[in-house]
C-alpha cells in the first residue's frame, strides 16, 4: 500500500491505493466528499457554489449507478425465472 500526498491549496489530502478497488458507487461518494472538502476550502463564494454544484452531482450519479444495478439485477433475475418456468412447462 503507498501512500500519496497532494497538496489541495492549505489542504493535505492522505490518498490510499488499494488492493481491492472500489465500486463505482464509493468511487462517485469519495469525488463527492472530495468535492465537498474544496468548497469548504474555497474563499470566493462562486468557488464554493461551483465545488458544491460538483459534489451534488457526483451523489446523484452514485445513487443513479446503484438504482439501475439493481433495476438490470432484478431484471436479469425475473428472465432467469421466466425461462426456468418455460424450461418446466414444456417437459
Amino acid at each position: 500500500m503507498s501512500v500519496l500526498w497532494r497538496g489541495v491549496g492549505s489542504v493535505q489530502q492522505e490518498t490510499f491505493e488499494s488492493a481491492t478497488p472500489m465500486s463505482p458507487p464509493e468511487e462517485f461518494l469519495k469525488h463527492a466528499a472530495e468535492c465537498e472538502l474544496m468548497a469548504k476550502f474555497s474563499r470566493r463564494r462562486e468557488d464554493k457554489e461551483t465545488w458544491r454544484r460538483m459534489a451534488e452531482r457526483w451523489l446523484r450519479c452514485a445513487d443513479l449507478f446503484t438504482k439501475q444495478s439493481l433495476a438490470a439485477r432484478d431484471m436479469a433475475s425475473a428472465k432467469r425465472r421466466s425461462a426456468a418456468t418455460l424450461r418446466w412447462a414444456h417437459h
